[in-house]
């Protein structure tokens, strides 16, 4: 059984407001999340915060999902970690089975 469930939200803009190479980041989680778990799967969809100023920004993001017989928690850590810093983003978000990480610079 597939008990372990992880997910990383992908974004499409970076903390300067500009667009990022959304395919080639999605294809990346993809490639790193089936190399770990065996395969996964992307949805999208429409992310949201609220910034310093009180603005709503909105972007769309694609949610890399996947499931593993096994706790690779730190695998996908260490992978969401660095994208923090390739993708240019205050935080990134990675479902765990203990629930969700921000994580931040």
């Amino acid at each position: 059984m597939l008990k372990y469930r992880y997910s990383i939200m992908v974004p499409s803009i970076n903390l300067s407001g500009q667009n990022i190479d959304h395919d080639s980041a999605v294809k990346d989680a993809l490639k790193t999340m089936s190399a770990v778990c065996g395969g996964a799967t992307a949805i999208g969809g429409i992310g949201s915060w609220v910034s310093d100023s009180g603005e709503l920004i909105t972007e769309s993001v694609t949610s890399v999902y996947s499931y593993s017989e096994s706790d690779v928690s730190d695998r996908l850590l260490d992978y969401a970690l660095g994208s923090l810093y390739v993708w240019n983003q205050e935080a990134i978000a990675l479902e765990t089975p203990m629930g969700l990480e921000l994580l931040g610079r």
